[in-house]
Formats: structure tokens, sequence, C-alpha cells
């Protein structure tokens, strides 16, 4: 079983996000085509790491429970800074 921290895999969904999402804070991505980047982890794994990435402010959800999710204005910077893009 592939093991990575609650908050590494919350930073990793933030960055997979921005490269789905072109950067943009308008478009919301669906849970389901996160778990299909990352199969190895169960969806409620990345529903836990995708709570704590909201917490942080980096991303907002859709839905109760969270369907959706799209990147803040918080969570676009930290990404592009990653990718040193502006």
């Amino acid at each position: 079983m592939h093991r990575k921290s609650p908050s590494s895999l919350a930073r990793a969904l933030r960055n997979d996000i921005f490269t789905v999402s072109g950067g943009s804070h308008d478009r919301l991505v669906q849970i389901a085509e996160l778990g299909l980047r990352h199969p190895i982890f169960p969806i409620p794994v990345l529903e836990a790491a995708l709570s704590i990435a909201i917490e942080r402010g980096w991303l907002s959800g859709e839905g109760n429970p969270v369907k959706a999710v799209r990147l803040t204005e918080t969570g676009r910077r930290l990404s592009a800074a990653r990718w040193n893009r502006p």
C-alpha cells in the first residue's frame, strides 16, 4: 500500500487541480476525476485530503458531501509558485 501523509496528499491534489483547471479558480473539478488521477487512494482518503486543503483555504468545495472542488486564489497562487507561473 502506498503511504503519503494527508498534508502531502492535500498539496498533491491542489497541484493536480491547478494542472487540470489550467490554473483557473473558476473551473470545478469532480472528485471522481481526482480518483482517476490517484487510483491507489480510495475515495475516502482523497476526501480526507481534500478536507485538509479546504480547511487551509487552498480549495473550495461544492455540494454536501463535497462532489467537486475548485482552487481558491490562495491555492492558485501556491500551485503557480511551484511551477513559477503567474
